[in-house]
This record gives structure tokens, C-alpha cells and sequence, in this order.
């Protein structure tokens, strides 16, 4: 079961985050440490927006299939490996099921998208950032750079979607990352 909690944050400026929620919602605020089971307990994201609890890894299976479930934890640990960030689950929007994204400072590393058999991973990348892609272009498989070539740039940057079938891609997302913010963990 999925439960989505919305609150506005203005309404109680002078309390914190966990506490305005906690104020509105009668809840558990214990921190699960069951990797597999569950993801990760609750995210308050400010401005009225919503926040997921506990999305299953069976209601994920349900939805991607059990393969790519799996690709997702093995990218999600290889990413915690190198960054400390807030990890963030909400509803994926008009044409996703659920979007999991990594941020820190506001500043958005990733995501990945979800919705009926199909992982997506999304980078965005800037003006300096596509550059540096192009430095080291040759460093990177040819489907990885047919994705990024015919991805869009909008006026805040290049918008790269990458379809995540296996595990093959891991290692090219490595570098995209690398590319996008350096790593924050030794």
C-alpha cells in the first residue's frame, strides 16, 4: 500500500519539516533499515508538495518486472557508493508512475522514472556539463551516445533519457554522473 501525504508548509513557518508533518498526520517517524523491502521511510519536500512512503519492491516488480527492479538497486547502490544525498520518491507526473530522484542542496543528480515495463533514468545536463561529454566522448558505447545526441536541449539544459533494459549501461552512467557533479563520499 502506497500512502501520499500533502501538506502546506506555509501554513506553520515556524516549525520544521518533520514536525509540521507529524503535527497533520498521526504516523511512525521510526527509520526502516530493510534495504530490499522497503526503499526508504519518509520524504518532506517543502512548498505543498507530495510525499511517498514506503514503496514496495513488489508493487515495483509488479509494475517494471523483477530484471529491472533489480538493475534499479544495483544503480541506486552503485550511486550511493559515491554520493551522500537526499533520495526523494514522488508521483512521476502526466506520463511516469513514480519518479526517485537524488538531490542535495536543491540541485537534482538524477532520477529515475517508472511506469508499465519501462525503467527510466534521467540526467540533465548544462551548458559546461555537455562540454565535458563532449571532451570524453569517445569514452562512452554508441548507444549510450546515440541517446545523448538525440536527446532535446531545452533553455535550461539537455534533458537525457536512457531506457534501462540491463546492466551493461552502469559504467557509462558512472561517468555521466562524474561528469554532472563529482562525488561528495571517499
Amino acid at each position: 500500500m502506497l500512502r501520499v501525504y500533502y501538506y502546506n508548509r506555509q501554513s506553520d513557518s515556524n516549525l520544521n519539516d518533520l514536525q509540521c508533518l507529524q503535527r497533520y498526520y498521526t504516523i511512525d517517524l521510526k527509520i526502516k533499515k530493510c534495504k530490499m523491502e522497503y526503499m526508504f521511510i519518509i520524504r518532506v519536500i517543502c512548498r505543498g508538495d507530495l510525499v511517498m512512503e514506503n514503496i514496495k519492491k513488489e508493487e515495483l516488480e509488479k509494475l517494471v518486472g523483477i530484471d529491472k527492479v533489480n538493475i534499479f538497486y544495483d544503480i541506486v547502490d552503485e550511486i550511493t557508493k559515491f554520493y551522500d544525498m537526499e533520495q526523494i520518491w514522488n508521483n512521476g507526473g502526466k506520463k511516469w508512475t513514480y519518479e526517485y530522484k537524488f538531490r542535495k542542496s536543491g540541485k537534482t543528480l538524477c532520477g529515475f522514472y517508472f511506469k508499465d515495463n519501462t525503467l527510466g533514468f534521467m540526467i540533465i545536463f548544462g551548458k559546461d556539463e555537455r562540454n565535458k561529454v563532449e571532451e570524453i566522448r569517445n569514452e562512452f558505447s554508441p548507444s549510450v551516445l546515440e541517446i545523448y545526441d538525440t536527446a532535446e536541449t531545452f533553455h535550461d539544459g539537455k534533458w537525457v533519457m536512457f531506457n534501462i533494459t540491463n546492466n551493461l549501461i552502469i559504467e557509462d552512467l558512472k561517468k555521466l554522473l562524474f561528469i554532472k557533479r563529482k562525488p561528495n563520499r571517499k
